[in-house]
């Protein structure tokens, strides 16, 4: 299924772009620190198949990966 939406991205300036990352990298070691540990731990649970939220879990997680553009055969 294809989404059939109007491109919602615009072209970044290098010094906005760069406050972005900045700031992902603010959040990220606020909440997950220097350690991949948490973010292991994070995954884990959102691929916990106990879980009754596991299905909308497994999209948002594919949606998270793909975002990283990190390739499918790699989760």
């Amino acid at each position: 299924m294809a989404i059939e939406a109007v491109s919602a991205t615009v072209p970044l300036k290098a010094g906005e772009r760069l406050a972005g990352l900045n700031h992902v990298a603010e959040l990220r070691a606020r909440y997950w620190g220097d350690s991949w540990k948490e973010v292991e731990r994070f995954v884990d649970d959102m691929r916990d198949k106990l879980d009754p939220q596991f299905e909308e879990n497994n999209r948002a997680l594919a949606a998270i990966f793909f975002l990283a553009k990190i390739p499918a055969a790699r989760h």
